[in-house]
């Protein structure tokens, strides 16, 4: 075979090669991105065999839609993978009651418009990384260090997010944020232990005004059922003499019926009954007055 038919099969082939470069597979989890000279003509080629011009008339950009991508914030990834200590000073952030606390935020979001994600950043990550240190800061320099580290935490983590998805709303950077988890805050190394003690005097005495406000609790329902009882004791002794006294003005009304109605009668039994009552172990002799009808009444002590 001759040298030039040699090179022409050569040329062929490259030529072949050069046309089916443009051939291309999108895949189900992908969105292909084409563009012309720089200029986008098919913004999301569907999953699938594709042709397009080779290079460099066209070029063709995949993104996956439904990755989860992460960003960190006071530490590197690849620190945290490979075991290695993260910079000091890169998780240190400023307090609102004026405390340096070290702080780890992890970043979660997807691509919700790959012609923005493409097109209007060449470095996604660091500026979701940037976007939220600048957030959290803001955050962290308006709370103080025990709100923190208690229960604020998972407020300043859904507010870092929000906060992120609206500068990159205005960015157009074509992502959506789908977490932001902040992790336990730490004291720098130089005033840890200095930090833990504060921490555990503070816990002691949460736990004594616990202890003090069940005492008071305690104390205070007490002394809540000695009232309620005093007050019912107060209500049934009032309603007792209330019926008494009206029990005794009904009795002095039906005496003084009786009494304008036969007045010796009931005057001599009301005073045989006071005499009942005052001497009521003496023997009571009735005798018949010699004049009239009257009565005289002897007393004679009774032997033991």
């Amino acid at each position: 075979m001759s040298k030039r038919r040699v090179i022409r099969i050569v040329l062929a082939v490259a030529a072949l090669g050069y046309l089916f470069s443009g051939t291309y597979i999108v895949r189900p989890n992908e969105v292909a991105v084409v563009r012309r000279f720089g200029k986008i003509v098919n913004p999301a080629a569907a999953p699938g065999l594709h042709l397009r011009l080779p290079w460099p008339l066209e070029r063709v950009d995949k993104v996956n839609v439904s990755e989860t991508r992460t960003a960190s914030v006071g530490f590197e990834e690849p620190d945290q993978l490979l075991g290695r200590q993260a910079s000091p000073r890169e998780g240190e952030f400023l307090t609102g009651d004026q405390n340096i606390i070290n702080l780890r935020l992890m970043l979660q979001y997807t691509v919700a418009d790959p012609v923005k994600f493409l097109t209007v950043m060449s470095d996604p990550a660091a500026i979701c990384r940037k976007a939220a240190e600048r957030s959290l800061t803001t955050l962290v320099a308006q709370t103080g260090v025990d709100d923190l580290i208690g229960p604020e935490r998972v407020a300043i983590s859904f507010e870092v997010a929000r906060r992120m998805q609206e500068e990159l709303d205005r960015l157009g950077a074509g992502i959506a944020v789908t977490s932001a988890n902040l992790q336990t805050p730490l004291p720098p190394q130089e005033v840890a232990a200095a930090f833990n003690d504060v921490q555990n005097a503070k816990q002691e005495m949460q736990q004594v005004q616990f202890q003090a406000e069940g005492y008071k609790s305690e104390a205070v329902l007490r002394a809540q059922g000695d009232a309620d009882k005093l007050m019912r004791e107060a209500e049934a002794y009032r309603q007792q003499r209330t019926t008494q006294a009206e029990g005794e003005a009904k009795r002095f009304d039906d005496l003084y019926a009786e009494y304008k109605d036969s007045k010796e009668v009931t005057s001599l039994r009301l005073y045989i009954e006071a005499m009942e009552d005052i001497l009521p172990q003496m023997k009571k002799v009735i005798v018949d007055s010699v004049a009239g009808n009257e009565m005289d009444i002897g007393v004679i002590k009774q032997a033991p």
